[in-house]
């Protein structure tokens, strides 16, 4: 998942150019691993617990300022980590715009339907999209969901 935008660093420099990058494979076998860097977010739904897995890079108190993106000429050391990826894990990759706008309640509400198998990875993905939009829609909303079943 990449965003792309317009950037300030916390030096306070000229705006600078750069996006953020969520990226996970699953392995066979439930070996999940996660790359990450700005302030796009990987959560995980597991057994009915809403799980952030990343940590932001931004300054806290100021909206949209990042402290780490991919393309910063001060280079990046992204986030790398591994997950188990078990049965009925259900992922989400998201955008800013879907997870400021949209509650943890709610994305945890939509993600066990996908969980219970009432709507598909798709459906619910499309679903969160909606909501971040009908929320106000304030930053491009952008959601990959992943239900996780081992054959």
């Amino acid at each position: 998942m990449l965003k792309q935008g317009t950037l300030i660093s916390p030096k306070r420099r000229p705006k600078l150019i750069g996006t953020t990058l969520t990226a996970m494979h699953i392995e066979k076998g439930g070996v999940a691993h996660v790359v990450h860097v700005g302030d796009t977010r990987v959560y995980v739904l597991r057994r009915g617990r809403l799980q952030q897995l990343t940590t932001d890079h931004a300054l806290e108190k100021q909206n949209n300022v990042l402290t780490q993106w991919a393309g910063s000429p001060d280079g990046i050391k992204p986030e790398v980590k591994t997950h188990t990826a078990q049965d009925g894990d259900v992922f989400l990759l998201s955008t800013d715009g879907l997870h400021k706008q949209v509650e943890d309640s709610e994305i945890k509400s939509v993600l066990a339907e996908c969980a219970e198998g009432r709507i598909s990875a798709h459906g619910a993905a499309r679903q969160l999209v909606k909501m971040a939009n009908a929320a106000g829609g304030k930053d491009n909303a952008t959601a990959i969901v992943v239900r996780v079943k081992h054959t």
